[in-house]
């Protein structure tokens, strides 16, 4: 990958990837903890879901995608107390995006957005990143959207954006990326507003 082969400076697109989420911490060790940073791919190797579960799909098949969120306000960054909730924040932003899409979705407690026949669309991971800046701590937010299995999906319980809007309405992974990276953050900056 060449360094401005990134669609925004901040999300760092990957041919492949073992986890999007070890490679962004990788990367916020070396360059900072930037609000908003982002890497995903469309080929993730060793993704994990909740319990350390593993998650995975051929690639093409569904895209991974790891924000770091650490909003503030007011200049000041959000208590500790109210990062807990940026993954609800994150998940409900991706069923409204992919509402958007035509994709009829709900949020499953905590972490799953689901199609209304309850098959799983998409999974949202959040883990704690601590920095060393004294901003305090931030949340890796990773997500892993079902694009299109080609009519295989790996249990019975997924689904994806194909099987609802069809093969030829589905977004470009890098273009999804985009977009679900700038909704998240925003909707973050809406939350650490209000609170």
């Amino acid at each position: 990958m060449h360094p401005d082969d990134a669609p925004t400076p901040d999300l760092t697109w990957l041919d492949s990837a073992g986890s999007t989420q070890d490679e962004l911490l990788a990367r916020l060790d070396r360059e900072g903890h930037r609000h908003g940073a982002a890497v995903a791919t469309a080929d993730q190797r060793a993704g994990r879901g909740r319990h350390s579960r593993v998650w995975s799909a051929a690639p093409g098949a569904a895209l991974a995608l790891s924000v770091y969120l650490r909003p503030e306000s007011g200049g000041v960054p959000v208590s500790p107390a109210h990062l807990s909730w940026l993954s609800l924040v994150a998940s409900a932003t991706v069923a409204e995006r992919l509402a958007a899409r035509g994709v009829p979705t709900h949020v499953k407690w905590p972490n799953d957005v689901l199609a209304t026949d309850g098959r799983k669309l998409c999974g949202v991971l959040a883990t704690v990143a601590l920095s060393s800046d004294g901003k305090g701590p931030g949340v890796v937010v990773g997500m892993g959207v079902n694009l299109d299995h080609r009519g295989a999906a790996p249990v019975d319980t997924a689904t994806d954006l194909a099987e609802w809007i069809g093969a030829d309405a589905v977004p470009a992974p890098r273009d999804l990326a985009v977009e679900l990276r700038d909704a998240v953050v925003a909707a973050v900056d809406r939350f650490a507003a209000g609170v």
